[in-house]
């Protein structure tokens, strides 16, 4: 059993790099990472030999832009210091992001009074791994009153309202981030030369109209190495077609929970049913 996607609070986890090391030992994984979004200070930031006797890998989550869309690239067996000089990191302040975070909330807020959208102006980020679209996000889904008109926008969960308005300058909902996403090429350079592999994360996460033209666009780059098959927000299908599919191309699988918090069912796809065996990995595990 192995998780070769988590978050700490290094990012937007809730968990710190030992509870998720003590989380990893006490699920008996095999292999596992944390993916922290563009860093790797969780790894600056733990015991790992006292608290996990498994294999760590060294991992990162990299967030790139692919004609028009924002995606996201997993690097494994990365080292960390050749990402630094990549100068693509971003370093954790927590003071910081939680001021950025709450400007971004208030903003928000403004914009759903102007659409007649019923929030609570009281809510307030309170930890650094709040990020003001989840917040946002969830306050609209609380009222019942909101639900016609996020039904028009077609705004169903967090993953929705990111990616096709938080992330759209077509929306009313957009927000400029404040470093746009490098491209695919860039971002799979870095990972490659720090030693890493690069894998496509979660392909039907990304809400649009035809995935595996999509997937085989991104493998058309010949920038990948692999395809997050297995994931919390995969069904049985999508993970079997993606590995499938990964045979087929000659491509490495990996798979895991993507963990924020500890619900999320870490060693685990479909929603908590199915394990993540390293077996679908250990081509490329056992060379790292």
């Amino acid at each position: 059993m192995m998780d070769l996607h988590t978050h700490s609070s290094y990012s937007d986890g809730i968990c710190t790099p030992n509870q998720l090391l003590k989380l990893a030992e006490d699920h008996k994984l095999c292999y596992f990472a944390i993916t922290d979004h563009d860093n790797m200070e969780a790894y600056q930031h733990m015991e790992e030999q006292q608290l996990f006797h498994g294999t760590l890998v060294p991992g990162i989550e990299m967030t790139f832009s692919y004609r028009g869309l924002t995606m996201d690239m997993l690097g494994y067996g990365v080292d960390r210091k050749r990402m630094e000089a990549s100068g693509l990191l971003h370093h954790h302040d927590e003071a910081k992001i939680m001021r950025r975070e709450q400007s971004r909330l208030d903003s928000l807020f403004t914009i759903c009074e102007g659409l007649g959208l019923k929030i609570n102006r009281q809510v307030r980020i309170k930890a650094s791994y709040e990020r003001a679209n989840d917040v946002l996000c969830d306050q609209l889904m609380a009222y019942p009153e909101n639900k016609i008109r996020l039904d028009e926008m077609h705004i169903k969960n967090r993953t929705t309202f990111y990616r096709n308005h938080y992330l759209n300058p077509k929306s009313p909902f957009y927000m400029e981030q404040e470093k746009h996403a490098p491209g695919m090429k860039q971002v799979a350079d870095a990972i490659h030369a720090s030693g890493g592999l690069t894998f496509l994360a979660h392909p039907f996460v990304y809400d649009v109209s035809d995935t595996w033209k999509l997937i085989d666009q991104l493998v058309d780059e010949q920038l990948l190495d692999g395809i997050e098959c297995l994931h919390r927000r995969h069904s049985w299908t999508n993970s079997e077609q993606l590995l499938d599919y990964c045979d087929r191309h000659h491509l490495y699988k990996s798979g895991g929970s993507d963990l924020h918090k500890v619900e999320h069912g870490l060693g685990h796809g479909d929603n908590g049913t199915r394990i993540v065996s390293e077996t679908i990995a250990l081509e490329w595990l056992k060379n790292l």
